[in-house]
C-alpha cells in the first residue's frame, strides 16, 4: 500500500481527502501535517511515498516539495492541489548517476509512457 502524506493549508480539505482515500482501501493515509513551518524533518521520519500538497500554485507547490523530498529519497511522487482553480499536477521524480545507460534508459521510458498514454 501507498503511503500518503498530506500538507495542507485548509484541513476541512484535508480530512475530506483522508475520507476518500481510506475509502479506496488501497492507500496508507494516516498523515496530515499543516503546511506551516518546516515539516522536512517528520517528513523524512514519515518516508511517504505520495505527498499531497494543497496551494495556491500546483506546479510551484508540488516542484518545490519534490525537490526536497529528493534530498532524502531516490524517488518520490508529489500532486499539487488547487482547490480555487479546481487544478492538479502530478511531479514524479527519481534521482539517479549522470551516466550514459542511465540517461538512454530515462528517455526511452519517458517515450515509451507517452506512446502508452497516447494509446489509451
Amino acid at each position: 500500500r501507498e503511503h500518503v502524506l498530506i500538507l495542507y493549508e485548509n484541513l476541512l480539505f484535508a480530512k475530506g481527502l483522508l475520507s476518500i482515500l481510506r475509502r479506496e482501501g488501497i492507500f496508507k493515509v494516516e498523515d496530515l501535517l499543516p503546511r506551516k513551518g518546516n515539516r522536512w524533518k517528520e517528513i523524512k521520519f514519515l518516508r511517504p511515498e505520495v505527498i499531497i500538497v494543497e496551494g495556491d500554485n500546483p506546479l510551484a507547490d508540488a516542484s518545490n516539495v519534490l525537490r526536497e523530498l529528493l534530498k532524502h529519497s531516490q524517488r518520490g511522487c508529489v500532486i499539487g492541489v488547487n482547490l480555487n482553480a479546481a487544478d492538479t499536477v502530478v511531479c514524479t521524480g527519481m534521482r539517479l548517476a549522470a551516466t550514459e545507460g542511465n540517461l538512454i534508459r530515462a528517455v526511452k521510458t519517458q517515450i515509451e509512457g507517452d506512446e502508452d498514454r497516447k494509446s489509451a
